[in-house]
């Protein structure tokens, strides 16, 4: 009986020390996944921000002054765009242009911000949104 018993701890120690090795494999690619998920996340957001960030200023530009607004939406962009910045090199670049009836904003900016971007593949990643609004 005590045989039994003491093959039988044996056995449980054996099965720890497997669960523990196969801890250490897999802790490192749930952290990459965890930091690929992060960058793509942020990328994201940054992508939101600058898309919502040109909306407005495109409706202003068209409610305050559709034939001169470059430095109205230029300005209000890049306010909107304040915490989109850590995650821009050289912050945005804006374009402004007024065809067809239309207030068009476009918003450029080169994603810098991510955790795992260079082994993604993501080091020249371009965020680009547009937004028109109909004058």
């Amino acid at each position: 009986m005590d045989d039994r018993k003491r093959s039988g701890r044996r056995g449980q120690r054996k099965g720890r020390g497997a669960a523990a090795v196969e801890f250490v494999f897999m802790v490192p690619v749930l952290l990459l996944l965890l930091a690929a998920t992060m960058t793509l996340g942020l990328g994201s957001y940054a992508k939101f921000r600058l898309s919502d960030a040109a909306m407005v200023a495109s409706r202003r530009c068209v409610a305050v002054n559709p034939l001169g607004c470059e430095a109205t939406a230029a300005t209000l962009l890049n306010a909107r765009w304040v915490d989109g910045a850590k995650v821009c090199a050289g912050g945005v670049t804006v374009t402004v242009s007024m065809a067809n009836s239309m207030a068009i904003v476009q918003g450029e900016c080169a994603f810098t911000g991510g955790v795992m971007q260079g082994f993604l593949g993501l080091s020249n990643f371009l965020i680009k949104t547009s937004a028109a609004t109909p004058y």
